[in-house]
């Protein structure tokens, strides 16, 4: 029974424990929740799909404005970089693949070959 009783008290303090763990992530947390409203993220979102950051692209001018807009941001909120050598950015190699679409219909027996005019 002592060993029936010493398990329930150790199974009811862990669970004390996470209770308090939970609350205090909830309480590290709260500044950042209340920083991000819907009309914060909208005027993000307005400000990367505008014309100026030219479709965002990989590769482009428009992937170098907006890789500085988010690392910009990242800063001014606080966030530490999170790559072991200090930086926000993670370095991804891209393979490209270049189709040559084909596009055809068949009617019958006939078949036809649609051009892509370029």
């Amino acid at each position: 029974m002592k060993n029936a009783f010493r398990l329930f008290v150790g199974i009811l303090l862990t669970g004390a424990m996470s209770c308090l763990a939970v609350d205090q992530l909830a309480l590290r947390l709260q500044p950042a929740l209340e920083a991000i409203t819907p009309d914060g993220l909208l005027a993000h979102i307005k400000i990367l799909a505008s014309d100026q950051f030219e479709g965002r692209a990989p590769g482009t001018k428009g992937e170098e404005l907006s890789v500085k807009y988010i690392t910009d941001q990242f800063k001014q909120t606080g966030l530490k970089p999170g790559n072991p050598d200090g930086t926000y950015i993670q370095e991804v190699p891209l393979a490209g693949i270049k189709s040559e679409p084909r596009m055809s219909f068949t009617i019958g027996d006939k078949t036809t070959e649609l051009k892509i005019s370029r």
